[in-house]
């Protein structure tokens, strides 16, 4: 009977044991998996700015020349919204569309590399378009682009340019034009005084001629009657 009791109760002290070695087990799974989950469902992600509403994160950096790269994330909530995206350019702190410059990307994207900026300071962010406008906008994000001034600050500098050149052509015209003026006025009075002497010298024929005639026609009738 003692050996009986024994026995029994080494299987009992068996059965305790396996069971407390199962259940530490099953919490260190658990423990595991619930880290796993929460690093998955929030990222780390790298802002070049505060955070704006939240609903989008913006990253960018310039990666060369007049040439930045950008990626943004989205909530849940906004991406069903969403109808595309507005990469928004500006020289100062959080542009609004319309700005100087803009890109339009559909709403499957979340990246872009933009070339062709304009070299320097500029500020950027990202909007999402709902009903065709710029509803919410991403945090603020501050690049400095190397390399050249942009085409359109060029071409409008050669805009400038020819315009200064034609308003100096109108300048010398103008000149031009008082000068004939003032060269038509000399000849008509030259010709006015022309025509005068002209006026005199004939006035004077017609009075040698008149006085001429007249004695002779009393002449004549004197010596018929």
């Amino acid at each position: 009977m003692q050996k009986l009791g024994i026995l029994l109760t080494s299987c009992a002290l068996v059965l305790v044991l396996g069971a407390g070695c199962s259940k530490t087990e099953t919490s260190d799974s658990t423990q595991s998996k619930s880290a796993d989950t929460e690093m998955s469902e929030t990222p780390v992600m790298e802002t070049g700015g505060e955070i704006g509403t939240g609903d989008i994160e913006l990253s960018a950096q310039a990666t060369g020349k007049n040439t930045v790269s950008f990626d943004w994330r989205i909530s849940k909530g906004l991406e069903d919204k969403a109808e595309g995206w507005r990469i928004v350019y500006g020289k100062d702190a959080n542009p609004t569309y319309p700005s100087t410059w803009w890109f339009e990307r559909s709403k499957p994207h979340r990246e872009k590399v933009w070339a062709g900026l304009p070299a320097g300071k500029a500020h950027f962010r990202v909007c999402a378009v709902i009903g065709k406008t710029c509803d919410i906008y991403s945090n603020n994000v501050e690049v400095e682009i190397a390399g050249a001034p942009a085409v359109e600050e060029i071409l409008i500098e050669d805009e400038k340019e020819e315009m200064d050149e034609a308003e100096t052509v109108t300048e010398e015209t103008t000149e031009n034009s008082a000068t004939s003026t003032e060269d038509m006025t000399e000849t008509t009075d030259e010709d006015k005084v022309e025509e005068t002497a002209d006026d005199l010298v004939t006035s004077t024929e017609d009075v040698v001629e008149t006085t001429d005639e007249e004695p002779v026609e009393d002449a004549t009738t004197t010596t018929e009657q």
